[in-house]
């Protein structure tokens, strides 16, 4: 009965030191970094729904197509000039890319 072989890949015969050495070699001189940064930490987003008088929320859409942004940049705009503690970080014309919290 035959046996099957192992079909080996080239990078089966590379080390991780001579990839890691190749790897500096490249970016020498170039001035290219293989480092990613440091994420920014973030602060948990919770998801909120509000009811809104429909002419209300049409102005927020409008404002949201000429000035950009989300709603909740102005939203939490309005709540900081009314007083209410928002970390300038948090303040972001479009937090999209942001995680909710859960």
């Amino acid at each position: 009965m035959a046996t099957k072989r192992k079909s080996r890949s080239i990078s089966d015969d590379i080390s991780d030191i001579a990839t890691k050495s190749n790897s500096r070699s490249l970016v020498e001189g170039r001035r290219a970094s293989t480092r990613l940064p440091r994420p920014e930490a973030e602060t948990p987003i919770a998801s909120v729904r509000i009811d809104l008088p429909e002419y209300v929320d049409r102005q927020l859409k409008l404002k949201c197509v000429m000035d950009g942004g989300a709603k909740a940049y102005y939203i939490l705009k309005a709540l900081a000039r009314d007083g209410f503690e928002i970390n300038k970080e948090d303040l972001r014309l479009d937090r999209r890319r942001r995680k909710k919290f859960r």
